[in-house]
């Protein structure tokens, strides 16, 4: 399954760290299990090493190692082929180093297709259209009928307008945060096991975002009781995987 928070490590790092990039530089950032940045003296919560590095044609590349130095994930960002919109392109990789998953990404519109692997077999791909939903097709089989929801990752179970009815009910812009004018959106990264029950909730992007913030937006979530669906495999069968699920912080 790829990692739907990956495009924001990488576009945080890409961001940060430009000028080294372009002066043909390099700097490795350690991060998080959710692919995001995090202090150097957090040691606890270190899971990997990123390495961005600046390719001919104005590509960027960004290499995850694991504390083992096996590569985990390499993700390029720059102009498709034709030069006609900002591409994104994740491809992960297993212990032995074969690779897992390959998505593209058209950064204009949302639009991606991923094909997954075991032992470098196909197994399948994903096909998302913004305004039409999933097309999801196995290997030796067609094509399954437009779906609203991916259903390799977890997904809540409500629609879009019941999550911004929650949100607008109960979210409360800490008082800390309003007195020192702090925004930003929290990602809040939720595991959801085998059973569709949430194991943990925990700030995937604790580095970009103020305590309080964070604090408010896991309160929130919290507030639903109601149940997610969990992720399934190639075979159907349900399996434990992360959500990522984004709480706005905005003033007026």
């Amino acid at each position: 399954m790829i990692n739907r928070i990956s495009k924001l490590a990488f576009s945080l790092l890409f961001l940060g760290i430009a000028t080294i990039a372009y002066s043909q530089k390099r700097e490795i950032t350690p991060l998080n299990i959710h692919f995001n940045p995090i202090s150097e003296k957090d040691t606890l919560n270190l899971a990997y090493h990123a390495m961005v590095t600046h390719l001919e044609g104005n590509i960027a590349m960004m290499q995850v190692v694991d504390l083992e130095n096996r590569i985990v994930q390499i993700t390029k960002e720059g102009y498709n082929t034709e030069g006609s919109f900002p591409e994104e392109i994740i491809e992960t990789f297993d212990r032995n180093g074969k690779l897992k998953s390959k998505k593209t990404k058209n950064k204009t519109n949302g639009m991606f297709h991923a094909a997954y692997y075991n032992d470098e077999v196909f197994l399948g791909e994903v096909i998302y259209k913004p305004s039409e939903g999933y097309e999801i097709t196995k290997a030796g089989q067609s094509p399954t009928p437009l779906m609203e929801q991916n259903e390799f990752e977890p997904t809540p179970n409500f629609d879009k307008a019941t999550w911004y009815k929650l949100l607008a009910n109960n979210l409360r812009y800490p008082q800390k945060a309003l007195d020192l004018r702090e925004t930003g959106t929290v990602i809040l990264a939720i595991l959801i096991n085998e059973n569709s029950e949430v194991v943990k909730i925990e700030v995937a992007n604790p580095e970009e975002i103020s305590k309080s913030l964070a604090k408010e937006a896991i309160r929130v979530v919290s507030v639903y009781n109601g149940k997610f669906v969990a992720a399934k495999d190639f075979n159907g069968d349900s399996v434990e995987a992360w959500v990522y699920i984004p709480v706005r912080f905005k003033l007026s």
